[in-house]
C-alpha cells in the first residue's frame, strides 16, 4: 500500500492505522514522489491512499500519473470537499471510495478494506 498526503501528522497516523490493521504502507509527501516511488517498484503499492489537494502535483495529477502504469490499482482518494463533485470529477479514473476528511480512523480501515476487496486483492 502506498499512502500520499503532504501533511505529516495525516500521514503519520494514516499509517499507523493501517499497519495495525494488517496493511503493509510505504509513505510519502509529494504527488511527485509517489509517481517516483511508484514507478521505481509498481509492485511497492497494491493499493493506494491518495490526498487531493497537495502542493505541486495535486492528487489528480498524481493518480492520472500512476493510472499509466497500473490501471486496475485500488484507490482511496481522501478530501475534505465534497464527496459528490468530487465522484463526478474522478468518474474516468475509477477511484475505489472516496473518503471525506477529517475520517475516523475505523472509516480508513473500511475504505481500504473495501477498495482492496472490490479489486479482489484481499484473503
Amino acid at each position: 500500500m502506498l499512502g500520499v498526503d503532504d501533511d505529516p501528522d495525516v500521514r503519520t497516523v494514516g499509517r499507523r492505522i493501517l499497519e495495525r490493521a494488517g496493511y503493509v504502507v510505504h509513505s510519502t509527501n509529494s504527488g511527485a514522489a509517489a509517481v517516483a516511488t511508484f514507478a521505481a517498484d509498481p509492485a511497492t503499492a497494491d493499493a493506494l491512499v491518495l490526498d487531493l489537494t497537495m502542493p505541486g502535483m495535486d492528487g489528480e495529477a498524481t493518480l492520472r500519473e500512476i493510472r499509466r502504469v497500473a490501471p486496475g490499482i485500488p484507490v482511496v482518494l481522501c478530501t475534505g470537499y465534497d464527496d459528490q463533485s468530487t465522484a463526478d470529477r474522478f468518474r474516468d479514473l475509477d477511484v475505489s471510495t472516496i473518503l471525506g476528511k477529517p475520517y475516523a480512523g475505523d472509516d480508513l480501515v473500511a475504505a481500504v478494506d473495501a477498495a482492496v476487496r472490490k479489486a479482489g486483492l484481499a484473503d
